[in-house]
């Protein structure tokens, strides 16, 4: 009887055993061959972008976080809660599809595994995509310029931090460099001397680099008298250089053969955000914002050797809401401020009255034709010189600049409306970092 109850109480627990097992053998078999690594990849799906992770252990596990952001940098910060797109709290579910990613500017994604303490116990690899078929960055461009001959497009970007300037190629689509610059609101440009395009280029040392714009080898440099700042340049064709120092008011005139640097009292020329050359007219026109809501225009003549003719000079004061950029029309040398459209007379600075009010970003013109960028449409209006719309253009987001080369059009896009004039005007109603793209149209 002894001996029975022994045999019974052994086949009871060979039971419980392997009943045991049979429950517990595929989830303790899985843990064991599963890595410690935690990887995720990306693949893009239709203007949708399908993230993979791998099967990894974790003990007492509660969900998985899925974060995306456009600043990498973010990656580092401690409170990051804002950026997750989705919790996922079933833990074989290996992949998820995000079908809102950010069209223009780079989507950086990455996983964080938490236990039911809510402790972060794995996170993966971070990784990077663009779904875009055009050229896209990261943060809003400050200050845009043009040359035509080199197909370039330079601009800053205003991060807030690590300021930088960013030099495109966009006939070869090429990034030909990024650079440190100490302020978004400093305007770099372009310019010939012996026939070849160059770069000038305000540097935090007191000093206007000078390189050649092809390639960015450094020519030469100029710097201003007393060490002070540049905030503005523009360049004429034969050597002379226009610059507006910063935090004065003070234009120096700097000559590239001779390396004379000559002052000029401009009193209403402190911080002015644009300041550009016209060789028809000999004059350096600008625009300085005095505050969010006025500025001034100013017209500056200049002799026949390059020096500043005061005496031919002039300035208006226009009011309006938050100027933020002007177009010269060398057609009829008429003036454009931007957004909210008003008109001028380059010579005179006289304004003159459109037919209704009118609210653009940019303005290009060639010869027979002017290029309208709305400021809430997604196109660019094409209207001959009777002001008569003779084509549009669709495209893929709102249009902040637009610039015609030679058989097409330059147009800088973002994804959503302005919301001008409530935010910077610097910015033309945008954060800093709103993500933009490069769209070309063939003409």
């Amino acid at each position: 009887m002894k001996n029975l109850y022994k045999l019974s109480t052994s086949i009871s627990l060979f039971f419980v055993i392997l009943v045991f097992n049979s429950c517990h053998k595929n989830d303790y078999s899985e843990h064991l061959s599963l890595s410690d690594t935690f990887e995720i990849n990306l693949v893009k799906e239709d203007g949708k972008v399908k993230i993979n992770w791998t099967l990894v252990r974790s003990i007492n596990f509660s969900e998985y976080r899925i974060y995306r952001i456009q600043d990498p940098d973010i990656y580092n910060y401690v409170y990051r809660s804002n950026y997750v797109i989705k919790n996922i709290q079933n833990k074989h579910q290996l992949s998820y599809i995000d079908d809102a990613p950010v069209y223009l500017g780079t989507n950086y994604y990455w996983i964080e595994i938490f236990d039911n303490r809510g402790v972060r116990t794995h996170t993966s690899n971070m990784l990077s995509i663009s779904i875009s078929e055009i050229r896209t960055f990261n943060y809003f461009p400050v200050n845009v310029i043009f040359d035509v001959e080199e197909c370039l497009l330079g601009f800053n970007s205003d991060k807030g931090y690590g300021n930088s300037f960013t030099l495109y190629n966009f006939e070869r689509d090429e990034i030909i460099i990024e650079a440190s610059i100490f302020s978004p609101h400093a305007r770099p440009a372009f310019g010939k001397y012996n026939g070849n395009t160059e770069l000038y280029f305000p540097a935090p040392s007191q000093r206007i680099i000078i390189y050649n714009a092809s390639n960015m080898s450094e020519n030469n440099h100029m710097s201003l008298p007393n060490n002070r700042m540049a905030q503005s340049i523009a360049a004429a064709d034969n050597g002379n250089i226009y610059v507006v120092e910063r935090f004065g008011y003070y234009l120096y005139a700097l000559n590239r053969t001779t390396g004379s640097a000559l002052r000029f009292w401009q009193s209403y020329m402190d911080g002015s955000n644009q300041m550009i050359y016209s060789q028809k007219l000999s004059k350096l026109l600008s625009f300085n914002n005095s505050n969010d809501w006025s500025g001034f225009l100013i017209s500056t003549a200049l002799n026949s050797d390059g020096s500043i003719n005061d005496y031919e000079s002039n300035s208006k004061w226009v009011e309006g809401d938050y100027y933020s950029e002007f177009r010269f029309d060398p057609r009829n040398d008429d003036i454009y401020l931007f957004p909210n459209v008003k008109k001028f007379n380059a010579n005179n600075l006289e304004e003159i009255p459109l037919n209704k009010p009118l609210y653009l970003n940019d303005i290009a013109f060639c010869e027979y034709f002017s290029y309208l960028a709305p400021l809430d449409q997604k196109k660019i209006i094409k209207k001959d010189l009777n002001d008569e719309v003779v084509e549009t253009f669709e495209l893929k987001g709102y249009p902040i600049n637009v610039f015609k080369a030679k058989d097409k059009l330059v147009v800088i896009i973002v994804e959503n409306r302005s919301q001008w004039p409530v935010s910077n005007y610097h910015l033309k109603g945008y954060p800093r970092n709103t993500p933009f793209g490069i769209e070309i149209i063939k003409l």
